[in-house]
C-alpha cells in the first residue's frame, strides 16, 4: 500500500487515505443467498385502504357535528330551536362532543393506515405524527369536504379492485 497524505483545506483535518496498489484488494467473491420470504414491516394495503376510508367518513361526520354548532349561530337557530324545544343546549353538547370523539377516531385509524402500530413495535422512529397532523388538516372541516369526498371515491374504487 501507498500512502498518500492530502493537505487539510481552512478549517479541515489531516486526512490520511490509504490506497490499494492492485484493484484485487478491493474486490470481495459474490456470494450468492436464497432469497428469504420474510415479510418486514407493512401494513396491508387492504387494511391500510379501509383505515382510511373510515376516517375520512368519521371526518365528515365530525364536520357535520361542528355545523350545528355553527347553525345555532345563524338564522336557522330559530328552525333548530323548534324542532329541539328546550332540549336543544343538550343536543349542542351531544354534537360538540361527538364531533370530538368521531375526529380523535379518525385520527387513530389515520394511525393506524400509517402503519403507527407496526413501527411503534418495532421501535422505529418515523414522521407519522407529521404525516397524521397533515393527513386531519387537509381532510377535516367544512371546507376540506370535496377534497375528502374525492379521496373517499378512490379508495372505494380501489377497494373494489382489490377484491375482485
Amino acid at each position: 500500500m501507498t500512502r498518500r497524505n492530502i493537505a487539510p483545506g481552512p478549517g479541515q483535518m489531516m486526512l490520511e487515505l490509504e490506497m490499494p496498489q492492485e484493484p484485487a484488494e478491493v474486490m470481495q467473491p459474490i456470494v450468492e443467498q436464497p432469497v428469504q420470504d420474510e415479510v418486514g414491516l407493512s401494513v396491508s394495503v387492504l387494511e391500510r385502504n379501509l383505515a382510511l376510508q373510515s376516517a375520512l367518513a368519521l371526518l365528515g361526520k365530525a364536520s357535520q357535528r361542528g355545523g350545528f354548532a355553527n347553525a345555532l349561530e345563524t338564522p336557522h337557530r330559530r328552525k333548530i330551536e323548534e324542532r329541539y324545544g328546550r332540549s336543544t343546549p343538550t343536543v349542542a353538547r351531544g354534537a360538540s362532543r361527538n364531533e370530538n370523539t368521531y375526529e380523535i377516531t379518525a385520527e387513530l385509524g389515520v394511525y393506524k393506515a400509517l402503519g403507527h402500530d407496526v413501527l411503534r413495535a418495532a421501535k422505529v422512529k418515523s414522521t407519522i405524527d407529521h404525516d397524521a397532523r397533515e393527513f386531519m388538516q387537509q381532510y377535516s372541516g367544512p371546507t376540506n369536504r370535496q377534497r375528502r369526498d374525492a379521496f373517499k371515491k378512490q379508495l372505494i374504487r380501489a377497494h373494489r379492485i382489490m377484491t375482485k
